[in-house]
Parts: C-alpha cells; structure tokens; sequence
C-alpha cells in the first residue's frame, strides 16, 4: 500500500465539542470508550480538511477544521509529537508519537497523570490502551459508524 492510500484512511482520533466535565457522545462502538474523556476540551465541528503538504519531506499531516480547530501530528518518519487545538487556538491535548515505516503511528497522550496510547495501523484500525489497561480495538468499519466529528476521514486539501 502505498503512502498516499494509507493516509486515505489515517483516522485521527478525536473527539467532537464536549467542554468541562461532559463525555464525548459517539455512536457505535465509541459509546463506552475510554477515549470520550481524553478529548474533552477538542471542539471540533464542521467539514474536516487533511493537509498532507508536509508529509513526504517532514512527516507531519494537519486534519483543520471549518471552526478553526486542528490536530496536527508529525513522527511518521520516527519520533514526534501530537497537538490538538479547539476552535479558539487554545491546545487542549499534546503527546508524543512514533511512526513507523508502514505508515502505522502510535500516539501517547497524558492527561491528569492518566496515559492512554492509541496505535493506529495503515488499513485504518487502531487500538486504544486505556489508563486502567483495558484494550479496546476498533476497525475501519467501527470508525466510519461512530457518527461524531473528527472520529472520520477527511478529505484532502489545504489548511489555512
């Protein structure tokens, strides 16, 4: 597969606008996950654009949306970091990341002292390792029926 066909099907995991205390509200497979509270600060609404201008010389790929919030992750040619940043340009959630020459990723987020690893491989599945250890595996399928904001593909294009 190549890279480009595997970006067709990057998932960024994220969540839609959810702020203090409320969860994230995912159809499907997400409706349990640990992933609703990790993403509690991503307000992400609108179409999604997948900016891939960066990819080839620098490995970073930045999905915008039309509220001006965006994730951006760099690391898929070795190590590098994740940002994700709501529609006022606050970063609501950082981690690091390490790429792999299948274009697979793995991410590490820490939020409150918690860790949760999410390791997405090129056909669009992804695994989440939430903080009480609890493995939750999602396919392709699972992430097209969630029905919530960023928890999508994105279509290509360029970020602002």
């Amino acid at each position: 597969m190549s890279r480009r066909s595997a970006l067709l099907i990057l998932l960024v995991t994220a969540a839609p606008p959810v702020y203090g205390r409320r969860l994230l509200r995912c159809g499907g497979a997400f409706e349990k996950s640990c992933v609703r509270r990790l993403y509690h600060c991503f307000d992400a609404t609108g179409s999604c654009t997948r900016d891939i201008t960066q990819f080839f010389s620098q490995g970073v790929v930045t999905d915008c949306w039309q509220n001006g919030a965006r994730i951006t992750l760099s690391g898929f040619q070795g190590t590098g970091t994740a940002a994700l940043r709501n529609s006022r340009g606050k970063t609501c959630l950082t981690g690091t990341t390490v790429g792999h020459p299948d274009t697979s990723i793995e991410i590490t987020y820490r939020r409150h002292k918690r860790h949760y690893l999410i390791a997405r491989t090129p056909n669009g599945a992804f695994t989440v390792t939430c903080p009480n250890g609890k493995v939750e595996n999602y396919s392709p399928a699972d992430v097209k029926a969630a029905g919530c904001g960023p928890i999508a593909d994105c279509s290509f294009g360029t970020c602002p």
